[in-house]
Formats: structure tokens, sequence, C-alpha cells
């Protein structure tokens, strides 16, 4: 993947499946990653490992504009950016009670 055009990646989302699996697969071909984390949330140790962990809450429009600023001071401007963020309820899709979401 000698060809792959971009220098740095934005992963908002420091979970442990798919943003971790993304830092992990980014960063091994060269990449620089960065990775926002929500404030009452811990990330994953892969995340950590290959990639800078910021704190964002991206409810707040502030925020989100800092985080850019931070990643481009820290890290490098990102050519990537990558939206994973998610909150999920526990259990079987089908007891989901969609007017509790």
């Amino acid at each position: 993947m000698a060809d792959f055009p971009y220098r740095c990646a934005l992963i908002v989302g420091a979970g442990p499946g798919i943003s971790a699996s993304l830092a992990r697969r980014l960063s091994k071909i060269g990449l620089q990653v960065g990775s926002p984390l929500a404030m009452s949330k811990s990330s994953s140790p892969l995340v950590e490992e290959t990639a800078a962990v910021f704190a964002l809450d991206a409810s707040q429009p502030d925020a989100v504009a800092q985080l850019f600023l931070d990643m481009e001071r820290q890290v490098a401007e990102p050519d990537i950016v990558i939206y994973n963020a998610s909150s999920r309820v526990p259990g079987p899709l089908s007891s989901v009670d969609p007017a509790g979401l």
C-alpha cells in the first residue's frame, strides 16, 4: 500500500472495535493517527498505542473546532477524518425499545 496518498487521520470515537482496528491499520501503513475520546469514557489500549488521544465533547461546536487546532499542533493536519462515535444500548437488537433511545 505504498501509494496510499494520505499522511494523517483523525478518528472520532476511540472505542475498542472499529476505531481501534482503523487506528491500528492506518498506523501500520505509516499514517499518524489522532483520536478524540469522549469526556466520560476511557479509550481502548490499542487506540492509545497507535494514536494521539484527545479529550472531546463532540456535542460542543467550540470543542470540535479546538480538536482540529490541537490535532494540527500536536500531530498534523488530518487528511482523513473518520466519524465513528456512538453510544450503544446493551442487549440483543430485538429487545431494544426505540422510544428509549
